[in-house]
């Protein structure tokens, strides 16, 4: 097994998604990015170093020990804060966020979205961005998180963009300009 130090050099080994919601978010030295569903840290990880402060939240406590594990440098150095909690249960005083970034999170696809639409409208900074992935499964053929998800962000008021990279679907949003 890598050390976490390694994740980053050894691309091989960041899963793909991983790597363009990375690439997606493209953090600066300072950024600040809530990821939604952090899973075992890997994305908080990558993000930390190439510069951003993350808070990672996710509604498993065995993730969010995962999470805390492999980030323990990034948590030391005050570069990471970690929450148990559901997106939709988020309550967050501190600083807005300049990207908002999950994947595979199926909370936007599998239901009414509205409560986590609203979260993330409230926490986005007035430029933020919002980076969402899926790697739906092996020729299952589109998604239909390629629609519900850009839906349940413009029903917020976020204007959106699909793209894809290989097999994964790639949903960007941002607010709205006033006309």
């Amino acid at each position: 097994m890598s050390s976490p130090a390694s994740w980053e050099r050894r691309g091989d080994q960041v899963p793909e998604r991983v790597r363009v919601a990375a690439d997606l978010v493209d953090p600066r030295p300072g950024q600040r990015v809530l990821e939604i569903g952090c899973g075992a840290g890997v994305l908080t990880d990558v993000l930390c170093r190439r510069g951003a402060t993350v808070v990672a939240i996710d509604r498993s406590a065995t993730a969010v020990e995962k999470a805390r594990h492999r980030n323990a440098e990034h948590l030391a150095a005050g570069y990471v804060e970690l929450h148990e909690v559901a997106l939709a249960d988020l309550r967050y005083d501190g600083p807005r966020f300049d990207a908002i970034v999950g994947v595979d999170v199926n909370s936007f696809w599998t239901g009414s979205a509205e409560e986590e639409v609203l979260r993330v409208t409230e926490l986005l900074a007035p430029d933020g961005q919002v980076v969402l992935v899926h790697a739906p499964p092996t020729g299952s053929g589109t998604h239909r998180a390629a629609w519900l998800v850009p839906a349940a962000l413009q029903a917020g008021g976020l204007v959106t963009e699909v793209q894809h990279h290989g097999d994964l679907i790639c949903i960007t949003a941002r607010r709205g300009t006033a006309a």
